[in-house]
Parts: C-alpha cells; sequence; structure tokens
C-alpha cells in the first residue's frame, strides 16, 4: 500500500500534504474494514503515519486512529510467542519475517513512545530469543533507534 508512505514521511520531513492526497489517504486509513487487508509493512507505516500526523497537527483524529490501530495490531498481528505476524487474515497470517516484525516493532515503538504505553513499548521484546529489543529514543524531535549496550 503506496498510500502510507507519503502520510509518514511528509510528517517526518514537516512537508505539507496537497489536499486532494490528504483526502486520498484519510479515506483509505479511516476504512475499517479495509485494515484486516493490510499486511504488517502496510499497517506498520499506516499506524506511524498517523502517529505522526497526530503529533504534527495536533489532531485528535489522528490520535484516535492511532490508538484503535495499535489495538488492531495487538489484536490481529501478535502471535502467541510475541512475534508479528504478516497478515490478519489468510494464508500469509502465519508468516512471520524479518520485515513484518522491523516494521511492526518499529510502529510500536513509535506509538509507544508519543503515547506513553508502556505496552507498546513491552510487546516487541516480549519474543524469545529476539533480535529486535531496541530503545527508541527522541533528539531534536526526530526519532533514533538505538541497540542496547551488551549486558544491559
Amino acid at each position: 500500500m503506496r498510500t502510507a508512505w507519503p502520510w509518514w514521511a511528509s510528517a517526518e520531513l514537516d512537508l505539507e500534504i496537497p489536499d486532494k492526497t490528504r483526502a486520498a489517504i484519510a479515506r483509505v486509513v479511516e476504512d475499517r474494514q479495509q485494515w484486516m487487508e493490510f499486511g504488517a509493512q502496510d499497517l506498520g507505516m499506516v499506524l506511524i503515519g498517523c502517529v505522526e500526523q497526530a503529533r504534527r497537527t495536533a489532531s485528535a483524529r489522528w490520535a484516535s486512529t492511532a490508538r484503535e490501530l495499535f489495538a488492531f495490531l495487538g489484536q490481529h498481528y501478535t502471535g502467541p510467542r510475541g512475534l508479528f505476524l504478516d497478515a490478519a487474515t489468510g494464508s500469509r497470517r502465519r508468516f512471520s519475517s524479518f520485515a513484518t516484525n522491523t516494521y511492526l516493532t518499529l510502529a510500536s515503538y513509535i506509538y509507544g513512545e508519543w503515547s506513553g504505553d508502556e505496552h507498546a513499548l513491552r510487546s516487541p521484546k516480549r519474543a524469545p530469543g529476539s533480535s529486535l529489543n531496541y530503545r527508541v529514543r527522541r533528539e531534536s524531535g526526530r526519532g533514533s533507534i538505538t541497540r542496547p549496550a551488551v549486558g544491559s
């Protein structure tokens, strides 16, 4: 879903989205029935985009959508051992790729840092033997991900 990329990128780069493009993105993001069709990467980028739009515009609309998306992620994209799943339904549901876990881990951390939701910050770390044990640090309004020091 290419719609999610400009949503996130415009907020990250502090650029305005043209009204026509914003309306098209909003139609996709706000269509709850379409969420079941999102791949993990799509969901991750849409969630990050909503968080960044909420952060940038202080919009209750996008803050509410971000909260709903994170709840949806937990209900439909989290496997029993803590790894993220590739899809909400269908044959790809039980797949869990590196890309799947990267996008949804990043989205969880960004959402958790923005919302203060400790569960969002802990959920990617639950997977046994996970290499996804990262910390998010905000510097000058921009996020960065760092690998924890050995022994921490």
